[in-house]
């Protein structure tokens, strides 16, 4: 008993030690796994602190559109600090990084509060309140209506209501989880000839929702690279097909080569502007071709994936084939 409190007392004295530390230093000690705790109340970082439920948009899937998302002093201190273009490259692709235009580059999670990460402290503490639980249950605070409207099949396959599910970072060591939660620091590079970066799709069926926080540098002038939410008059699954086959078999690049798909509206590329949707087979959305530019086009990208799908649960394995019988001769 007394040995118990005693390394209780213990780590409640390193603990003090550290804060001081950091309050002193301006600096965070704390690896990621401890931000995690809820002894460590990152909520004042949350990407939904000025989201309410009522502004979920459920047609024509569950979604918002939030102008001004962070607080301005919290924005300003991720923007001051957001890493350089060639950091990113080098993240995802080495010292020897050869740079597509307008393609993706992402500094994943795990990356990010890794120990051999040199990003700013915030973004760490940022990054890390965004693949926990309790960001878990923020989420179902605005979407779990839409959750199990659009998303049946999420409680479905795990066999547990969304209020009771765990929630952990993807691609960490431990991915025992229902719900597996990433958050990255993305963009698309500058491009010397106007093109659009995706065209009318939804995402893999393996995610549950998708977010972007747009965070436009100030010099950026160029236009488009606007997000747009789509409806599909009719069976979204049948429109594409048809799509296809008239395009001879290529997915078609913009909605006026459908004759299915309406426009319903358009997110503006713009600091602080706040995306996020719940993700199924009529969650269409594309992005405005975008003109040539010198700068990045800079980006939060926040996912929740059902680690059902993609093989973490076993699937079961197909019956081998029956050996056809025979009868065994009689010995003479």
């Amino acid at each position: 008993m007394w040995k118990l409190l005693s390394k209780r007392f213990q780590q409640a004295a390193q603990l003090l030690l550290l804060l001081l530390f950091e309050a002193a230093n301006g600096a965070s000690l704390h690896p990621w796994h401890q931000w995690e705790k809820e002894d460590f109340d990152l909520s004042h970082l949350s990407i939904f602190q000025n989201v309410k439920a009522s502004d979920v948009r459920m047609l024509p899937y569950p979604h918002i559109a939030v102008e001004n998302a962070l607080p301005l002093d919290l924005y300003h201190r991720l923007e001051a600090a957001f890493p350089e273009d060639n950091q990113i490259y080098n993240f995802c692709e080495g010292p020897k990084y050869h740079v597509m235009e307008n393609k993706r580059y992402d500094i994943r999670g795990y990356q990010i509060l890794g120990d051999k990460s040199e990003l700013d402290p915030i973004w760490k503490k940022f990054m890390a309140y965004h693949v926990s639980q309790a960001f878990y249950k923020e989420v179902l605070r605005v979407f779990g209506p839409g959750i199990r409207k659009a998303r049946p099949d999420v409680e479905a396959i795990a066999h547990k209501n969304l209020t009771a599910m765990g929630a952990k970072m993807r691609l960490s060591k431990d991915q025992k989880a229902d719900v597996l939660l990433e958050s990255q620091i993305s963009l698309n590079s500058p491009l010397k000839k106007s093109f659009a970066v995706a065209g009318p799709h939804h995402d893999a069926i393996t995610k549950i929702w998708g977010g972007l926080l747009y965070m436009r540098q100030d010099n950026d002038t160029s236009t488009g690279a606007d997000l747009q939410v789509i409806k599909c008059n009719g069976d979204c699954i049948k429109i594409f097909e048809r799509a296809r086959k008239a395009n001879k078999g290529n997915k078609p690049k913009d909605i006026a080569s459908f004759h299915d798909l309406e426009l319903v509206s358009e997110v503006k590329y713009s600091k602080n502007m706040l995306f996020w949707f719940i993700n199924g087979y009529d969650a269409v959305h594309a992005v405005t071709p975008r003109q040539p530019t010198p700068y990045s086009r800079r980006f939060l990208n926040f996912v929740g994936q059902a680690p059902q799908y993609n093989g973490i649960v076993p699937r079961p394995k197909p019956l081998a084939p029956r050996r056809p019988a025979f009868k065994q001769k009689k010995r003479g």
